[in-house]
């Protein structure tokens, strides 16, 4: 990481990776850039402020409404930007909001994204781990696959509103939560949505590390008609209009 020399910090930095894709040279010239202009100090205690907030500590809250900042002054939908708005104000578990976040921001350690970080898949490794058919990315993997798109299907019929949809139009279907009426209604396809990524997500890990035979489908629905029902019923304003 870095050295002192001749009584001055001097860095010294390494990618895993190796070569550096095209698309991520800009980001990390910009790191670099940034970390030249700061130098440690010995014999002081490291401190940490957090200047998106007004009390300069970290929290997640003021992380995300600085993410939705950043997206609005970039050009982003509108209407995409309120949906998430809206996802913030839902009261689901803490796990099930981080993987959220990182499922709009295609952070997901899936395969393909894995092998982008030179983290050992080959091309014949980063099949998806349903149909060991196509590339394991987001879109393929939360949507697309034909075991996914079984329990989008159930989900759909179950609430009478179309949640089946391409990964590469995710922003399309999001944006049409702003067309339901009523905020109760919003928020609780909201939690059944992210109970169902949460579902599908889980699944591909018993499959990945347990190796495990998982019946993706009918088990799968099950437990997100049933855990959808718990954490709307902790909240009672998802029971009031």
């Amino acid at each position: 990481m870095g050295d002192w020399e001749a009584g001055s910090w001097k860095w010294c930095l390494k990618w895993i990776s190796g070569d550096v894709e095209n698309q991520e040279a800009p980001g990390l010239l910009e790191f670099q850039n940034l970390l030249e202009k700061a130098e440690p100090k010995r014999n002081i205690v490291d401190a940490f402020d957090w200047y998106s907030n007004t009390d300069k500590i970290f929290t997640v809250k003021s992380c995300y409404l600085n993410l939705m900042q950043s997206l609005s002054t970039s050009g982003e939908d509108a209407s995409l930007i309120r949906v998430m708005n809206l996802a913030l104000k839902v009261k689901i578990p803490s796990k099930v909001k981080f993987l959220r976040l990182r499922l709009f921001l295609d952070r997901l350690p899936t395969r393909c994204q894995l092998s982008k970080r030179g983290l050992g898949f080959n091309v014949h490794e980063r099949v998806c781990a349903f149909c060991f058919t196509f590339d394991e990315n987001i879109g393929h993997l939360m949507f697309e696959c034909q075991s996914s798109k079984c329990i989008w299907k159930e989900i759909s019929v179950w609430l009478e509103f179309d949640m089946l949809f391409s990964g590469d139009n995710m922003k399309n279907f999001l944006s049409s939560f702003t067309l339901l009426k009523g905020m109760v209604d919003k928020k609780r396809k909201w939690v059944i949505w992210m109970t169902t990524c949460w579902f599908v997500w889980n699944k591909r890990n018993t499959i990945m590390f347990k190796k495990e035979i998982v019946d993706i489908s009918e088990v799968v629905v099950f437990n997100i008609k049933l855990f959808s029902w718990i954490w709307l019923v902790i909240d009672s304003s998802y029971t009031q209009e």
